[in-house]
């Protein structure tokens, strides 16, 4: 279940809105994480700098025995992250976090974390596309070590 603040929904339910709300994404890499906000200028947030990206994140619905799976689909337009794609050989974490930017200034996380690998990607030269899921299905995980048969245990049968 997702939650929002109450001044957070207010804006969201206004008709003329002061605070804008924005996805920011990290990546974790072994060197530098890259850190993206979709919006048109940097962001300072908790002492990371996030940089403008165009992307859109499609966060997972909230469905009964479906493991969720998330989609972004990011603007290609440098090919360092194609390029990190290429070369790593597990999948990626995705960090997404959805904040709310007062007038004032003042940032306040709203939603998130959530913490996503990527999956099945493909871009083309003007865009990279990605279902972001979970590195096991841990809807479909069993949840004992034994199966409960009446051979194995003829006293329950």
């Amino acid at each position: 279940m997702r939650t929002i603040s109450l001044d957070g929904m207010k804006q969201l339910f206004k008709q003329e809105a002061e605070d804008i709300f924005l996805c920011i994404i990290d990546i974790p890499l072994e060197t530098d994480p890259l850190r993206f906000v979709n919006d048109i200028v940097e962001l300072e947030y908790n002492g990371n700098t996030y940089l403008p990206l165009y992307f859109k994140f499609t966060l997972p619905p909230d469905v009964k025995d479906k493991q969720p799976t998330a989609k972004i689909v990011l603007d290609n337009i440098n090919r360092e992250l194609i390029n990190i794609l290429r070369s790593v050989e597990v999948p990626l974490d995705l960090i997404v976090n959805i904040i709310r930017k007062q007038a004032d200034g003042t940032i306040v996380k709203e939603i998130g974390p959530f913490n996503f690998k990527f999956t099945n990607i493909t871009y083309d030269a003007t865009s990279l596309e990605a279902e972001l899921g979970f590195e096991y299905d841990f809807v479909n995980e069993t949840a004992t070590a034994d199966y409960f048969t009446p051979h194995l245990f003829p006293g329950l049968f």
